[in-house]
């Protein structure tokens, strides 16, 4: 491992970048021969940093699958221009103490 270090010292940026995607590449093919996935089963799995998605298998490629997703969990941020309003909340906090009622 450290003569491979050693060898990539002497790499250009770009030959480093390209060296980087290789080796990216070449994870991605061995972690998806570790997990067989078939069109079908239920899975769970990290959409964003601390959000977790789980569903049902649609499609599957060597490399990639595709989830019909049942439910997310989590906190995200997203642009407000890309949200749909699917519920509005009371203007007041419904769970404020009432005073009208003592």
């Amino acid at each position: 491992m450290e003569d491979l270090l050693l060898q990539a010292d002497e790499l250009t940026p770009t030959q480093i970048r390209d060296l980087i995607n290789a080796l990216k590449s070449l994870l991605e093919d061995k972690e998806a021969d570790e997990v067989e996935v078939k069109i079908g089963d239920m899975v769970e799995f990290e959409i964003k940093k601390g959000v977790l998605a789980s569903g049902v298998v649609t499609h599957v490629t060597p490399k990639r699958v595709t989830v019909n997703v049942h439910e997310a969990g989590g906190e995200t941020s997203a642009p407000t221009r890309g949200i749909t309003i699917t519920y509005s909340a009371p203007e007041q906090d419904p769970l404020a103490e009432d005073d009208s009622h003592e």
